[in-house]
């Protein structure tokens, strides 16, 4: 999903900078937009809802897995006391499972990518409807993401301006020594 996002935004980069002169004659903002859209509240409750899906599918499928494994573990502790056509059957009903279990894993990840899509589009609206509005109301005809630019000059970096619309407030920074465990300097 993050490859394509970035595809994207490079096209979209390589689109603007290629028209030249008009290119120059438009504001070109730029944001860190995947900082704004992880800084946001909502993102921890999303990560985390997300999180608990993939650890539900993720132990559906260990206990498939390992309810193969035993299977064969038992398969061949008998493997001298069947027939080898009884073994070529049994093996082969195991590879089915196998198959099924690698299909489920398949669905469970398209699942899951659907699933994040979902929680976080709200997200991805909010941030382009206040990118968008920082953008017109400081007369940028194109945003950009900094991660597509090779350079930019920082008095047109949008990102707090955004962040500040979003009401997203960044804690300050820890003093050193501090926040690891370690009482601060002179205690």
């Amino acid at each position: 999903m993050l490859k394509i996002k970035n595809l994207s935004k490079a096209l979209l980069c390589i689109v603007l900078l290629s028209f030249g002169k008009i290119a120059s004659a438009q504001k070109v903002g730029f944001v860190s937009y995947d900082s704004l859209l992880y800084l946001l509240p909502q993102y921890e409750t999303i990560s985390k809802k997300f999180d608990s899906a993939r650890t539900y599918y993720g132990e559906q499928l260990e206990g498939q897995k390992a309810d193969l494994e035993v299977a064969a573990m038992k398969l061949d502790s008998i493997k001298t006391r069947i027939s080898p056509r009884e073994y070529e059957l049994r093996m082969s009903a195991l590879q089915q499972t196998n198959q099924r279990i690698q299909s489920l894993s398949e669905l469970y990840k398209e699942e899951l990518s659907k699933y994040q899509e979902s929680l976080v589009r709200p997200l991805n609206v909010k941030v382009r409807k206040a990118i968008e509005e920082v953008a017109k109301a400081n007369g940028f005809s194109s945003v950009v993401d900094k991660q597509v630019a090779y350079y930019f000059n920082p008095a047109d970096d949008l990102t707090a301006i955004v962040m500040k619309k979003l009401n997203i407030v960044i804690p300050p920074p820890m003093p050193a020594g501090m926040g690891n465990g370690q009482s601060p300097p002179g205690r």
